[in-house]
């Protein structure tokens, strides 16, 4: 390995940069408190980490801890930085064919949103989000695979659907 390839590998590895949203997983993760961030991190890579079930399992365990003791759901202190951090991970979003983990970013987009409006923690839309995810990781092999893409059909207007279904969102 040359020290160029070496230092791509430590600067921008492929499971953070390998995507169709045209962004690094970094980005939104610098913005969002760590047990939004963590979530957002595992879900995004878990492809290309080799091992998918664990990382969703993950995410589950840091969502879980994130409805148990809810916190301002990003560190920007810029609310500037706001807008784009929600567009950021709507493109995340719209490029995922998962239901189960659109759903992820569905939600960490809505808490967000919520909280720059109107300065509320709303982790209800959480629960059943976690729920399912977690029956989806139970779907995935324990061992290095890539993950059963099950259904990709969901609305491309997902954040709407997650204001339907949680009122007040």
């Amino acid at each position: 390995m040359t020290d160029q390839e070496m230092n791509a590998n430590v600067n921008h590895p492929t499971h953070y940069t390998d995507n169709k949203t045209g962004y690094e997983v970094i980005i939104p993760k610098r913005c969002l408190c760590s047990d939004l961030a963590d979530p957002f991190k595992y879900v995004s890579r878990r492809e290309l980490k080799g091992v998918p079930r664990q990382d969703i399992l993950k995410s589950v365990w840091y969502l879980r801890d994130y409805i148990a003791h809810p916190k301002i759901p990003y560190t920007c202190t810029d609310n500037k930085e706001i807008p784009e951090l929600l567009y950021i991970i709507t493109r995340f979003a719209e490029c995922e064919p998962v239901p189960a983990i659109k759903s992820v970013y569905g939600a960490i987009h809505a808490i967000v949103y919520k909280y720059f409006l109107d300065k509320v923690i709303d982790t209800r839309i959480l629960s059943s989000i976690v729920d399912s995810l977690e029956t989806y990781a139970k779907t995935l092999p324990m061992e290095k695979a890539i993950p059963n893409k099950a259904s990709t059909e969901m609305s491309s207007d997902f954040i709407g659907d997650l204001r339907k279904k949680t009122p007040g969102l």
